[in-house]
């Protein structure tokens, strides 16, 4: 065996190592670039799942942004109506300290048909009722 070894020239076997060693220096390469193109494939389809949540959170801050405007204005609107009521009240409370005929009839009580009548325009239905549905007055 150490005879046909040594019948090779010596270059001849630092060619087969170097053939060796580059095959194996190639084997490592395309691992590396399948590797590196696997992880670009990751790369863009990242990028494409960012680029679409990004879109779904530029769309909830316009969302969020409309309904804290509907928002805003629905609780000017209520304080609005509010400052409203309680003028109506102030002028309410003026006009039976003032006037003895008004004062009279805030006295009287209310009929119980009228009273359901304008809790059901109130929004407070359940307030001391037998939970029935009447007829409401017509205009």
């Amino acid at each position: 065996m150490t005879t046909i070894l040594r019948l090779i020239p010596s270059w001849a076997w630092l060619l087969i190592a170097a053939l060796a060693a580059a095959g194996a220096v190639w084997l490592h390469l395309q691992t590396v670039t399948a590797e590196l193109d696997a992880a670009l494939e990751q790369v863009d389809k990242a990028e494409a799942r960012a680029a679409v949540l990004q879109s779904a959170l530029d769309y909830r801050r316009a969302q969020s942004r409309r309904l804290d405007e509907a928002l805003t204005q629905r609780q000017d609107a209520l304080a609005s109506a509010n400052e409203e009521i309680a003028t109506a009240r102030e002028a309410l409370d003026k006009m039976e300290r003032q006037d003895a005929n008004v004062s009279d009839w805030a006295g009287i009580a209310v009929p119980y048909p009228v009273a359901q009548w304008v809790r059901r325009l109130r929004g407070d239905d359940s307030a001391g009722g037998d939970g029935t549905r009447r007829a409401e007055p017509s205009d």
